[in-house]
């Protein structure tokens, strides 16, 4: 059940920074949710069919759910695909003879790095199969909404999502 989900989602590890991030992201950095929520539309429209999710296939849709919300800001979804990992549901596919450089950290904070020492991720077994059924996927992602933006943005991130429901 997403339940086992629901509260991961609730509690990612964001960057909070009241002088940086405004009251629309609740004073913290939108990056994992966009990423989650990127991921959950890719999946909804069938692009990501697999568990294995390649950074070049969310960037188009994590950069539109940035300038909707954040136009002002600059990101780089990097670190979310990076940083995602922390979470204990999502796990880097590093390059073959890389594993050791990723498993470390490092210095990927770049495009060119992650594109170096990371092929894509995956999540767990059990999300990915969670995230396979369309009322799992609004139930997750409703939890993203809620609790990372202020409630005027919900219509403008719920017009940007690809789930049909």
């Amino acid at each position: 059940m997403s339940n086992n989900y629901q509260p991961l989602f609730a509690k990612l590890n964001v960057n909070r920074n009241a002088s940086y991030w405004t009251a629309t992201t609740r004073f913290a950095a939108p990056h994992k949710p966009f990423l989650l929520m990127s991921v959950m539309d890719l999946m909804a429209q069938n692009v990501i069919r697999a568990n294995f999710i390649k950074i070049d296939d969310v960037l188009d849709t994590f950069n539109l759910y940035w300038e909707q919300i954040v136009p002002d800001k600059k990101s780089s979804i990097v670190y979310p695909f990076y940083h995602l990992h922390n979470e204990g549901f999502w796990h880097l596919v590093p390059v073959a003879g890389k594993a050791q450089v990723v498993r470390e950290g490092g210095d990927i904070s770049s495009m060119g790095k992650m594109r170096e020492l990371v092929l894509g991720a995956r999540f767990d077994d059990e999300l990915f199969g969670l995230l396979q059924v369309a009322k799992t996927r609004h139930e997750l992602r409703q939890v993203l909404i809620e609790n990372y933006f202020l409630s005027t943005a919900h219509p403008i991130l719920m017009s940007i999502t690809k789930e049909s429901l």
